[in-house]
């Protein structure tokens, strides 16, 4: 690790553990409770995971198919209830207030198809076709990070891959089962589908994070600060900012900057993006409305194609440059534009409607953004749950 990247460690582990210094839980909490049945039988069903889709919050059952989930932010999230034998279900919720309590779940129970048993000696060696189509997911799915050189699927075997010209497919017949070592969770991952069309993509299925026991002291302070990096210039931390920010009745622009964002629109005229010369800053008052509940707000712009969004807080990753060099320094059109690693800049693109996102800056429809340059190129390895909080704020800041 070279001098800068450790000073910058140290500076994170300072942040991550010392309390009250930046950040705040905004969006209040609540709680879901439930009993989970057999849909044929009626009986209770002990031992069923439930959790809170892409969040570390999750329970088993107890012998009367009870559960509880504390601490569940205010907004829309899905329910997932899963257990070997039964038919995984997911159902949204849309949290608003107080306590949801009495959700009755009924489990059905899986077909399974019996197959052929074939026994061999050893277990025979993937064909290369497939090799080559793990490794083109994992670079896609995982990422090419830093954190993607510590984050490992380990079970491949449960993956198969379709493709055809600018189309590739994945699924899987069983959980993924991940293990980020950069970031300290073991992920299950129901992967539904994993689709790239075009260079575009997308996956879905329920995701589950479970952290990681640190071996010491060290890790855990290691840990702390990676997942603080991670979220430090990410899509949540500029929408939790941007929200905060629009509220302010001046200086919204100096508030967005002393967090470390610049904005300003893009448009895009023959596939190449350009500065639009008229509007080279944005005040996120013009940005952000108010939304149904008070813990959500819109976001929505007009009559530009790109918000350009710029974190001065860290700079880009060397094997970002060296991944997009050719591609991307050319896609913008600035002659001045530099060569070597710079800030991070990333473009979004609404999908349609406003996109409604939490104070603490969850999407409620993820697919409201379109996300190109340096948020787009992070993908699963730099991903955190949606219940991780970083440090909060000091009283009075």
């Amino acid at each position: 690790m070279d001098t800068k990247r450790t000073l910058s460690l140290f500076l994170l582990v300072f942040l991550a553990l010392a309390p009250g210094i930046l950040y705040a839980q905004r969006t209040p909490r609540t709680e879901i409770s439930g009993v989970v049945y057999d849909a044929e039988t009626e009986a209770p069903l002990p031992g069923v995971h439930v959790f809170i889709e892409s969040t570390t919050l999750g329970t088993a059952t107890a012998n009367d198919g009870r559960f509880t989930l504390k601490r569940i932010p205010l907004g829309s999230h899905q329910l997932v209830i899963t257990m070997i034998g039964y038919e995984t279900q997911t159902t949204p919720l849309r949290l608003t207030g107080t306590a949801l309590a009495g959700l009755d779940v009924r489990l059905t129970p899986a077909v399974i198809e019996m197959q052929e048993l074939v026994v061999v000696e050893e277990r025979p060696r993937p064909p290369r076709r497939w090799r080559r189509q793990l490794r083109r997911f994992t670079r896609e799915f995982i990422g090419r990070s830093e954190n993607a050189r510590d984050c490992r699927i380990l079970n491949p075997d449960v993956l198969r891959f379709s493709q055809r010209y600018q189309w590739f497919s994945a699924k899987a017949d069983d959980p993924l089962l991940i293990e980020n070592r950069a970031l300290g969770y073991r992920i299950r991952f129901y992967l539904d589908e994993f689709i790239i069309d075009n260079g575009r993509i997308r996956y879905k299925g329920p995701v589950h994070f479970e952290p990681l026991e640190p071996a010491d002291e060290a890790e855990q302070a290691r840990w702390a600060a990676e997942r603080l990096r991670a979220y430090n210039g990410s899509l949540r931390h500029f929408l939790a900012t941007l929200a905060d920010a629009s509220e302010r009745v001046q200086l919204r622009q100096e508030w967005l900057a002393q967090q470390g964002f610049k904005l300003d629109f893009h448009y895009a005229k023959e596939g190449v993006m350009y500065l639009e010369k008229y509007k080279p800053s944005v005040d996120p008052g013009d940005l952000v409305a108010e939304a149904e509940t008070a813990f959500e707000r819109t976001l929505f712009w007009e009559d530009f194609d790109y918000l350009n969004v710029v974190y001065t807080g860290e700079l880009e990753e060397e094997d970002y440059v060296v991944q997009t060099l050719g591609r991307r320094r050319a896609w913008v059109h600035n002659p001045y534009f530099p060569m070597e690693p710079t800030h991070q800049i990333t473009w979004l693109q609404l999908e349609g409607a406003p996109a409604v996102f939490t104070l603490d800056g969850l999407l409620d429809d993820p697919y409201a953004l379109t996300m190109s340059g340096y948020m787009g190129w992070e993908r699963f390895a730099d991903r955190l749950p949606d219940d991780y909080q970083p440090p909060p704020d000091e009283p009075g800041f």
